[in-house]
């Protein structure tokens, strides 16, 4: 096994779950995800020397994105696109595989997806943000670097997220 195929057993769980919390759906994130592995093995060098390579990674997704973004932003879509997940299969599927009662696993998937749609809503720069302090459970200090940002305002985005989300859940 060589350095990268290393590189990408060790990485590609956060990588991949990453990818799901930014991109706009899973088909999207799946691409992105490949992506980002793609564009890591062009620049193999680059990200074997990095001293935090999941940030390295991380970057690149975030990158990635931005472009993909602006992509779409020129590309005006004559149709819609589906939005999210599909929330009653996540639900049914979750419910499945839980052994706890079936109203409280119901319950707490319910919770659990929309908490989802709600991350969904977000801007790009604050979903990016949620989903490395949440998701990845990344210090702010590292996510200011990723995001090139200063401490205060990844703290002060992190501060409106969680409003952002209280009031999503109370609705």
């Amino acid at each position: 096994m060589n350095d990268f195929e290393k590189l990408f057993e060790e990485y590609s769980d956060c990588i991949y779950r990453f990818c799901c919390n930014i991109a706009d759906n899973l088909y999207e994130a799946e691409d992105l995800f490949q992506d980002t592995f793609l564009k890591a093995m062009e620049i193999e060098a680059k990200v074997m020397a990095a001293e935090n390579k999941k940030s390295y990674l991380i970057g690149i997704a975030i990158k990635l994105e931005k472009n993909n973004r602006r992509k779409k932003a020129r590309h005006k879509e004559i149709a819609p696109e589906a939005r999210g997940f599909d929330r009653e299969s996540d639900i049914l599927e979750a419910v499945a595989m839980d052994e706890k009662s079936i109203e409280d696993s119901f319950i707490e998937k319910e919770q659990i997806v929309r908490v989802r749609e709600n991350l969904q809503e977000l801007a790009p720069s604050y979903k990016m943000i949620a989903s490395l302090y949440y998701g990845e459970s990344m210090p702010i200090k590292e996510i200011a670097r990723i995001v090139k940002l200063p401490q205060g305002t990844v703290k002060s985005r992190l501060y409106k997220i969680r409003g952002m989300l209280r009031k999503g859940l109370e609705d």
